[in-house]
């Protein structure tokens, strides 16, 4: 998580030519702040595409309270989904609002699509899309197959990340392309799935198996049936988690990447030949 408030460094290739790169002296990068709603509070941001960065700021503060652990006072914030456009001479944060509650966190951004989480009025978490081309930048409610959902990425208009079903995590993705855009539960090895990155219609995660062993996946969406894909561990017990694809060469065929173009590539099978799912009732969310 990067602070929204100041931050400088150095880099050789990154930013624009200065005098000092042409002399082969590594570019300082100029330092940009990014405001924040109200004049006291704090802001981070999350992610960038383009000039676009994205990320939370404090709305408001609520009343003084008296911790006595503490032994002191506090005040609860209640932070906002903003957007930061850096190619505004001085940034300055657009609250993107809530779903009815009193916060919302924005953590990804593809193009004109920022994505996240957010409270709603009945004091459920919903996860959220924004298209930051709509005039007036309604911020949309994905649902859940569950209770809780949480969106961790998205890319060309499919949103994925994880719903809740008791105290399971289950991975989702939904294409707002889509006429009638409808939450997909992913699938699973047993145990808890959570979708983290998306590339060209490929989605990855981690998901556990009921041994609580944890496993990389990846389901091709381009696919007819797209089932998850078992892409294993380092050995241990716990697998690493993903954050990124790149475009899928494992993958065999695909529509921008044909196989002709790749004739080495690897099909990663299932371990489980059919992965548990939910119920057949909560297959699909009601259209956004």
């Amino acid at each position: 998580m990067l602070s929204a408030e100041t931050m400088t460094g150095t880099a050789a290739t990154a930013g624009p030519v200065s005098a000092g790169a042409a002399d082969g002296q590594p570019d300082t990068l100029a330092a940009i702040r990014l405001g924040s709603l109200i004049p006291d509070g704090t802001a981070h941001a999350m992610a960038i595409d383009g000039d676009i960065v994205v990320g939370e700021a404090t709305a408001k503060y609520g009343p003084r309270t008296y911790d006595p652990v503490m032994g002191g006072t506090y005040r609860r914030s209640f932070e906002h989904a903003v957007v930061w456009d850096l190619s505004e001479p001085e940034p300055a944060a657009l609250d993107l609002g809530t779903l009815g509650g009193k916060e919302s966190h924005a953590v990804a951004v593809e193009g004109t699509w920022v994505v996240g989480y957010s409270g709603t009025r009945n004091s459920y978490v919903r996860a959220f899309a924004v298209n930051l081309a709509d005039e007036d930048r309604t911020m949309m409610d994905l649902g859940s197959l569950g209770t809780a959902s949480y969106a961790t990425a998205v890319d060309d208009g499919i949103v994925v990340g994880y719903f809740l079903v008791g105290d399971s995590e289950q991975a989702f993705a939904i294409d707002l392309n889509a006429e009638h855009p409808q939450m997909m539960h992913l699938g699973n090895f047993g145990g808890n799935s959570e979708a983290t990155a998306i590339r060209d219609g490929v989605v990855v995660g981690s998901a556990s198996t009921p041994e609580h062993e944890q496993r990389v996946f990846a389901v091709d969406l381009n696919s007819p049936d797209p089932v998850m894909q078992d892409l294993g561990n380092l050995g241990g017990r716990y697998g690493t988690v993903p954050t990124a694809v790149e475009a899928p060469s494992w993958s065999g065929s695909h529509p921008r990447h044909p196989a002709t173009e790749n004739p080495g590539a690897v099909v990663h099978r299932p371990l489980w030949p059919t992965a548990p799912t939910l119920p057949a009732a909560c297959a699909k969310s009601a259209p956004v």
